[in-house]
Order: C-alpha cells, then structure tokens, then sequence
C-alpha cells in the first residue's frame, strides 16, 4: 500500500506547477490591436515599460503608434503618442486584472502634424503563462485629438 502512495507523491513533484504570477519588479511589453473613432478604424501598436512598486501599483511608460488607410474622401492618418501612468493590478495569482490611468502627449498626421495632450484610462486581463512571462488583451478609451476605443493584445516579460 505504500508504493501506490510513493508513487501519487513522485508523480505530484514532477508535474509543474501552474505559472506563478508577478516574480520580477519590472516588464516590457508589446501589443498590437484595433482603434476605432467615429466609425474609422486604426491599427495599433505599443510598447510599454513599467516598474513595480510598494502594494498592488506599478508606474507605466508607454510608446503607442497606429496608422490608418486614406479611404475616398478621407486622407491616411498616423499618430504617435507617449504616456507615463499609474495601474493597479491587485493580486499575484496567474490570472488577474490591471487597471491604468495616463497622461502624456501625441502628435497626429504626417510631417510635423499637430501636437496634442494626451489621456487614457482602461483595464486589461493578465495570464502568466510561465516565470515572467504574461499574456494580456484590454480594452481603453484614450484621447489624442479626440476620444477614441481601443482594443489590444499583447505580451509581457518581467525581469
């Protein structure tokens, strides 16, 4: 009887355990997904930096770009926006959700293009997948010129 018992206990040290959620103070993360604003749609792209601090709150540096066709009667339209923020994300469970608030600065069409203030606020889910790494899609609204959605995906690793 007590071989099976032997055996239950190898065979529970040697399967993994399930990812771990926040082991590292920082990350860097890329995400990509849609902006839509009065009916038109922009494709996007981010990279966002963060640190870690005391409780469930992490400071945030984000670098977004996204492009959107020129279609008849509307001209093609790129904008660039950096923000610096603040999330929450409570908990350090593998599954668990951010909230974000930011601030920052855009600057919208080609050339030069027009400088504008920037906000955002939003929340997003995070599966840790493995030791410092994470997956993440969210949702935001964010105002660079006017207000806009934005839905993305993306991923993080911690170090």
């Amino acid at each position: 009887m007590r071989l099976p018992f032997a055996v239950v206990l190898l065979v529970l040290f040697a399967v993994p355990a399930p990812a771990r959620g926040q082991l590292s103070n920082r990350s860097i993360s890329l995400e990509s997904g849609v902006a839509a604003s009065g009916g038109a749609a922009a494709a996007l792209a981010a990279i966002t930096a963060s640190h870690w601090l005391d409780a469930d709150f992490h400071l945030t540096a984000r670098l977004a770009w996204g492009d959107a066709p020129g279609t008849t009667g509307r001209v093609a339209a790129s904008a660039l926006a950096g923000t610096a923020g603040l999330a929450w994300a409570p908990g350090t469970g593998p599954l668990r959700t951010r909230l974000f608030a930011e601030a920052g600065w855009a600057r919208i069409g080609s050339g030069a293009g027009a400088r504008s203030g920037a906000l955002g606020a939003g929340g997003a889910v995070e599966w840790f997948v493995g030791r410092d790494l994470a997956l993440h899609a969210g949702i935001a609204a964010r105002r660079a010129g006017a207000w806009r959605l934005e839905l993305a995906a993306g991923i993080s690793v911690l170090f």
